[in-house]
């Protein structure tokens, strides 16, 4: 088992709202009238005093997390607690223990001081702009910008997905 943390807010402060797109992802598949998925609701509501459930139709789900993996932890298999607030008193687990269903290969390629000069390949084959788009808003940006600011040096790394999704 490995701690996944996840952030509430991207660098400029904005909230990240992953808890709610990280639920909206698993709820595709789960019971949202289960004990268990009324444990974290609740659970949230008491930590962050308002409902998760409510802001669902607001944005889009959070289907897989981009992450560097210099020691290959994450393989398909591999159990995930995903918290935010990871290393502090106010650590918080939003979601019961997931499984990693795939890995895939990222690379995010800067060939020059223009966003639209960067090349986005995964598994080695390079993703058109529409898959860029799905691809960042499946890693739970809002928009592609925020995308390309948050990778703006270029990155290697993972896409970790806890659903069948694959690109």
């Amino acid at each position: 088992m490995a701690t996944l943390p996840f952030i509430t807010k991207f660098k400029d402060g904005t909230p990240t709202f992953f808890i709610i797109k990280i639920w909206g992802s698993l709820a595709l598949k789960n019971d949202f009238n289960s004990s268990e998925f009324i444990h974290y609701r609740d659970a949230y509501k008491l930590k962050f005093g308002h409902p998760w459930s409510s802001l669902f139709k607001s944005y889009k789900p959070k289907h897989h997390t981009i992450r560097q993996d210099e020691k290959n932890l994450w393989v398909p298999g591999r159990k995930i607690h995903m918290v935010v607030f990871n290393r502090t008193k106010n650590r918080f687990q939003f979601a019961p223990v997931l499984e990693v269903k795939s890995v895939q290969k990222i690379e995010i390629i800067r060939t020059s001081d223009y966003l639209n000069e960067t090349i986005v390949k995964v598994d080695n084959r390079q993703l058109q702009q529409k898959e860029v788009q799905l691809l960042a808003w499946n890693d739970g940006f809002d928009n592609l910008i925020e995308f390309w600011l948050w990778f703006s040096g270029g990155f290697t790394g993972k896409i970790i997905h806890w659903t069948e999704l694959k690109y």
